[in-house]
């Protein structure tokens, strides 16, 4: 069975799957050390630097990021299938290693049962919060990525969905594989809004990723959005700026990264010799993740070190230790609104991933 672009199966079991969960609104990280204040009216909202792993696999703090979508979810995305933690807890899902998020990609899937096999296993990690279109924001992500044969994308990207659950929005930096180790190598942008896109490559003489790079992605309400990335010598360069309001999202949007391989549909990233393998020889590529910060350009009003666009509990007393949300610790339930996920929520998730990714990819 070939599978096409977007999701190809799923568990109708989403919501006892995951009820007896208490999402937090704009969620948490449950730490409170990492957060700061910018000079320059940016104040952090969320900051993850992957120091903290969870289970036995080493998966990245469950409270911040949610691994292949919901975890009764597997779908796959190009060519690449994205197992379910709950009915394959085997699996090698993205995890935490000497402090940074690992996202890996194999050549061989044991889960696509058919011969010949035609798929790969890849992975996704997005955060539990989302960030509303009415502020300023700032996402910045540290990453790097091994030299690898071409055929592959790796990401960073923002992505949301409309009211009807039906339409897509995102900002991208996906890198190809095809064009970032090339000698001059290019960076795929892209802004979409209702499942249209304004794709655009931007060359970057100067990058390599198989070191570290910073990559920031700036999103405001006029509409605008602009993309930048940060020399070795610290300087910010703008990459691009997008104003063309018919592309730019207008949802509430979560922060993505993932590995994977499209189908020939996406020309410039696809290569024909990258064949999935047929027996377990072991080949991998990795994807590595350092840290990731949102920041909202916006004031502080309490001190606490949360801007008020994501602090759940304005006018903390001066000096009071806080949690990601901006409530007194006794993190992850003990502070702030919390609400349980019934049946109810349940069905409202399985609703909004409903054909998660169907248009997206349509280059």
């Amino acid at each position: 069975m070939r599978y096409g672009l977007g999701v190809v199966a799923m568990s109708f079991v989403l919501a006892s799957a995951v009820s007896g969960q208490t999402p937090r609104q704009g969620g948490s990280t449950c730490s409170s050390a990492s957060r700061m204040a910018f000079s320059d009216g940016w104040n952090v909202c969320l900051r993850h630097d992957f120091d903290t792993a969870f289970g036995s696999d080493q998966r990245p703090d469950p409270d911040v990021w949610v691994i292949n979508h919901p975890e009764s979810w597997w779908f796959v995305l190009g060519r690449t299938f994205f197992p379910s933690p709950v009915y394959h807890p085997e699996a090698p899902f993205p995890r935490v290693e000497d402090g940074v998020c690992v996202i890996e990609h194999y050549l061989y899937n044991s889960y696509h049962l058919d011969t010949p096999k035609t798929t790969f296993l890849g992975g996704e990690i997005h955060t539990v919060m989302e960030f509303d279109p009415g502020n300023s924001w700032r996402f910045e992500a540290r990453v790097r990525w091994e030299e690898c044969p071409g055929g592959l994308v790796t990401s960073f990207f923002t992505y949301g969905y409309d009211d009807a659950h039906s339409d897509s929005d995102e900002i991208d930096f996906e890198f190809l594989s095809n064009e970032v180790f090339e000698p001059v190598p290019q960076v795929m942008t892209n802004t979409w809004d209702d499942s249209d896109q304004k794709p655009e490559q931007i060359p970057i003489s100067e990058l390599d990723m198989t070191q570290w790079n910073t990559f920031r992605i700036y999103w405001y309400p006029e509409p605008r959005v602009v993309w930048t990335w940060v020399e070795p010598g610290g300087t910010e360069r703008v990459l691009r700026e997008e104003t063309d309001s018919a592309y730019l999202p207008d949802e509430p949007m979560s922060v993505y990264f993932n590995f994977w391989a499209p189908t020939s549909d996406w020309g410039k990233a696809y290569d024909p010799n990258l064949e999935p393998d047929q027996e377990d020889n072991g080949v991998v590529w990795r994807y590595w993740i350092d840290y990731v910060e949102v920041r909202v350009l916006g004031a502080d009003t309490d001190g606490d070190g949360v801007a008020d666009a994501c602090d759940e509990c304005p006018d903390t007393p001066p000096g009071a230790a806080v949690d990601a949300r901006g409530c007194p610790t006794g993190c992850c339930g003990a502070s702030g609104p919390v609400a349980p996920l019934g049946l109810a929520v349940g069905l409202l998730i399985l609703n909004r991933f409903a054909g998660y990714r169907s248009a997206r990819r349509r280059r």
